[in-house]
């Protein structure tokens, strides 16, 4: 499908778009904020689960557009963070806005650049990580408090069987900042009697974010 720039809301939310993937401050933690001060629409009204349409779904769709685009975070992790039921909104919605962009990009002189290539690690996982090991306050018993707070994620599913994308991830992250950070330092056997799971488990996941982590380090 073509997307043309046939009306004002369409073009609003390009220039928003434009706005938001030049801001060096912007974080994956205040996307949200951001798009609401820059829309002047409140923060509540922006993340109500009630149906959402006309200008709100727009900037929902920008939201999931900036979350994929500037940080390279997948359907799960856009879920997580929009509080949003089903993949597919997430999707559409992001490609809608790519496709605008895509119309401006044919018609001007100063085409807002879009990203080809996907990380090759996931984004999220590694800031939380960065964030985690630079935090002094970090010990083992409060590790899984900060996680939870920090994602949103309960203790439920943080230590029960999901295989939720984004509940894996942070069970890795935690068991990586369990093992690495100087106010922790556990082995993975120590790790496991935790968390009730195989060494060997703990092991793969430590290793996985450590590939993210240097991923990161060496794009």
């Amino acid at each position: 499908m073509v997307y043309e720039l046939d009306s004002k809301s369409s073009v609003d939310i390009v220039e928003l778009a434009r706005q938001l993937l030049a801001d060096e401050r912007l974080a994956i933690k205040n996307v949200k904020e951001k798009v609401a001060q820059a829309s002047g629409v409140p923060i509540g009204k922006l993340m109500h689960k009630r149906r959402i349409e006309g200008r709100i779904l727009h900037l929902m769709s920008l939201v999931y557009f900036v979350y994929e685009e500037r940080f390279g975070l997948n359907d799960a992790w856009i879920k997580r963070l929009t509080g949003r039921s089903d993949h597919t909104t997430i999707r559409y919605g992001s490609s809608v806005v790519r496709d605008l962009i895509e119309a401006y990009n044919r018609t001007s002189a100063q085409p807002i650049l879009l990203n080809r290539r996907k990380p090759s690690y996931c984004p999220y996982s590694v800031q939380l990580v960065e964030n985690l090991m630079r935090d002094p306050d970090v010990n083992p018993e409060s590790l899984e408090h900060r996680i939870c707070l920090e994602t949103g994620i309960e203790p439920h599913e943080l230590n029960g069987d999901s295989r939720d994308y984004a509940v894996v991830h942070v069970r890795q992250v935690r068991d990586y900042v369990w093992k690495n950070h100087r106010q922790c330092g556990l082995n993975y056997l120590k790790i496991g009697t935790r968390t009730g799971r195989h060494h060997t488990t703990v092991a793969h996941g430590v290793a996985k974010i450590q590939e993210y982590v240097r991923a990161r380090t060496n794009k």
